[in-house]
């Protein structure tokens, strides 16, 4: 028994769930929670007892368990005993395990009762990530009405530059000949397992019209006319359920110091709201100061569009900032009470700085993938596929070829006009680099054959002016004489673009300062990529 306590603990992340995907199935888990309350280890043997009864015990089966006790806290039905390091009953869960189940199944899945379905619809509006993936329904059925992917929502899902909410990009999975199935960043599972919850509730169904992505196609989902009213009144009446271990995916490389600040944060607002009042900017960074945390007005705005991304609402006006959500903030004693040693990088300051700057003209996982990638040298492929997002982004038509596809530019980035003689094309390398790009004579000779392959690809596209980047974290100082060379073999000029430079242009793109259209002329420089005079 001693060895059992010692190893018996709760789970280092709550609140997100990327399995465990059908309602009844967290309906049966609830029942195996005695009313008295059950520690973590022993739910996870009952959960194992009841599967092998069933003769339904997988090979990774205590991976399975865990998503299945992540399930009932992300619904609503428990919360952590940290006394016990388990589980004890909410009212709601106590009143799904007392409600009658139904005995018709459907695929092998039992349907739920109408009074197990009213139960799980209060259940998930205690969890923060259901509110923010209704929320980006409902305001995609209010403008387009086309209906979102999982990718769609997973890019929009979750905290920024936390390597535990991963997105991938469904155009290089389908180019890279990948499966839509079973193949996913952690946000975007967490996005397809919400939706699942979400249709089975009523609140969100099929589109009838899917999505085509390189040939293939990718379901699209939307929010029934019903969800305008939920968040309009019913989120507001219902507190969250927010325990420490759900601010910071335990995949971070300093979890601690990301949970304790967003924790101080967040409770700094909770109490201010609870006077109804707003809190200054300021005052939250003192706040963070006086409980060891360095921090800057930056860093305040940054964890506010984190926490915004996780289904937090908190309006800012001016140098004020309001939470308006109801939040039960549970809170890990020993986050408070131990200093961490934890510390940020100069590259995590920089995403924070960015993403701050940027927030309303591009998406904040973009900006986070282009410099952490584009400042690492081992992030290579990941650089090239964020390079392409981003050029997509930015307007073009883009082309991500990457490993395996032979001696072939990373990207291609079409520009295309109704006039033949304004269209352009783009011959992208990318360069991770942890330090500056200094143009390798072997980089320099692929570039050449680059331009010679799809110079002519282009030109059978109809697509007359070409040019050719490198993009990279930073170049060396004598970036002229390699685009020179490449230029008076191939006759084709270029450019070198910086991440920095690169954002900058997104910037003024997204706000109408310039057009794609016009900037073929700042291709074709051979020298450093600079839109400050155009």
């Amino acid at each position: 028994m001693s060895s059992t306590i010692k190893r018996n603990k709760l789970m280092d992340n709550y609140g997100w769930v990327q399995n465990t995907s059908n309602l009844s199935t967290i309906r049966d888990t609830i029942d195996l929670v005695p009313d008295h309350g059950i520690r973590h280890l022993e739910l996870r043997e009952r959960i194992r007892e009841y599967r092998c009864a069933n003769n339904d015990l997988p090979k990774y089966w205590s991976w399975d368990a865990r998503c299945r006790i992540k399930a009932i806290h992300a619904c609503g039905l428990v919360k952590l005993n940290r006394h016990i390091q388990g589980y004890e009953l909410t009212d709601l869960g106590q009143q799904l395990k007392s409600c009658p189940k139904a005995t018709d199944h459907l695929r092998g899945k039992r349907i739920l009762t109408t009074e197990e379905i009213d139960i799980f619809c209060n259940g998930l509006l205690t969890n923060p990530p259901v509110i923010r993936v209704l929320e980006l329904l409902n305001r995609e059925r209010r403008t387009t009405n086309i209906g979102l992917t999982k990718y769609e929502i997973g890019e929009q899902l979750g905290f920024v530059g936390d390597p535990g909410f991963t997105h991938l990009d469904p155009v290089w999975i389908a180019s890279s000949g990948y499966s839509f199935h079973n193949k996913e960043g952690d946000a975007d599972k967490w996005a397809r397992t919400i939706l699942s919850w979400l249709r089975q509730v009523g609140w969100a169904y099929l589109a009838e019209e899917r999505a085509t992505i390189c040939g293939k196609t990718l379901s699209r989902y939307k929010a029934t006319s019903e969800i305008d009213n939920i968040l309009r009144y019913n989120v507001k009446r219902v507190e969250r359920n927010v325990p420490s271990e759900m601010l910071c995916s335990e995949k971070h490389p300093f979890p601690k110091l990301i949970q304790k600040r967003r924790v101080v944060i967040l409770g700094f607002l909770l109490r201010k709201a609870q006077r109804k009042e707003e809190a200054l900017i300021l005052e939250l960074v003192n706040e963070l100061r006086d409980n060891g945390i360095e921090a800057d007005d930056n860093l305040v705005l940054f964890e506010i569009i984190s926490l915004r991304q996780a289904g937090f609402h908190i309006h800012q006006l001016g140098p004020y900032l309001k939470l308006d959500d109801k939040v039960c903030l549970d809170v890990n004693p020993e986050l408070l009470s131990n200093i961490t040693e934890e510390s940020e990088t100069e590259i995590e300051k920089l995403i924070e700085k960015l993403v701050v700057q940027y927030e309303d003209t591009i998406p904040a996982k973009l900006v986070d993938g282009l410099v952490r990638y584009g400042y690492d040298g081992s992030e290579g492929i990941n650089f090239e596929i964020t390079v392409a997002q981003f050029f997509r982004y930015l307007g073009y038509k883009t082309e991500y070829f990457g490993q395996g596809r032979g001696r072939t530019a990373d990207v291609i980035a079409r520009y295309i006009n109704k006039i033949y003689a304004r269209s352009y094309g783009i011959i992208i390398d990318s360069k991770a680099t942890s330090d500056k790009y200094t143009f390798p004579a072997g980089d320099i000779r692929k570039m050449k054959e680059y331009i010679d392959l799809h110079g002519r690809e282009l030109l059978k596209d109809s697509i007359p002016l070409h040019a050719f980047a490198f993009v990279s974290s930073c170049f060396c100082e004598d970036v002229a004489s390699p685009l020179k060379e490449i230029s008076e073999d191939t006759g084709i000029k270029g450019t070198a673009i910086e991440v920095l430079k690169l954002l900058e242009f997104g910037c003024l793109l997204t706000k109408g300062k310039l057009y794609i259209e016009n900037m073929y002329p700042a291709y074709i420089t051979n020298s450093t990529f600079d839109v400050g005079n155009l």
